[in-house]
């Protein structure tokens, strides 16, 4: 599993991986900033 934040910067959103998963994206919640991965 992985965990995917989004962080505004200067005024664009960008997408930060804490750290490198692979799988499918079961569902991810834009207003706060995460989801979850299966494998």
């Amino acid at each position: 599993m992985g965990a995917l934040h989004l962080l505004p910067v200067r005024g664009t959103w960008v997408r930060r991986c804490f750290f490198m998963a692979t799988g499918t994206v079961k569902w991810f919640d834009d207003a706060k900033g995460y989801g979850f991965i299966s494998p």
